[in-house]
């Protein structure tokens, strides 16, 4: 049986989230965040709605990025979401559009150990 995430931590400064495992464990993910113009919120939310496989879609449709896997949005800030770097950009420097990227292999990881309701904070 996996060791599922009981919670997610997103450190802006650091620019790595912290997965805190049911047990105990903590598993450290670099990221990336939004960048100065497109910022990540701080917040303290849940993962609302997980698709193995969805488009992207910008403020009102501004892009959209089509068939990006493992894709997880939160509650109460569904623009927000946690999915892949969709680009060559590189991780560990603030360069999304405001949402949480990771590498596919870590995208991958955390989608199969995340349930709805995971709580995820981001913090300064």
């Amino acid at each position: 049986m996996l060791d599922a995430v009981a919670s997610l931590l997103v450190d802006l400064s650091e620019q790595k989230m912290y997965a805190t495992m049911e047990s105990g464990k903590v598993e450290v993910i670099n990221v990336s965040t939004g960048k100065a113009a497109t910022p990540t919120p701080l917040m303290t939310d849940t993962i609302a709605t997980k698709y193995e496989l969805t488009d992207l879609i910008g403020r009102n449709y501004s892009w959209r990025i089509p068939d990006v896997p493992h894709v997880m949005c939160f509650q109460n800030n569904p623009m927000y979401c946690i999915h892949p770097r969709t680009s060559g950009a590189p991780i560990g420097v603030p360069g999304s559009l405001g949402c949480v990227r990771t590498s596919y292999d870590d995208a991958a990881w955390l989608f199969e150990r995340t349930s709805r309701g995971t709580t995820i904070q981001i913090v300064a």
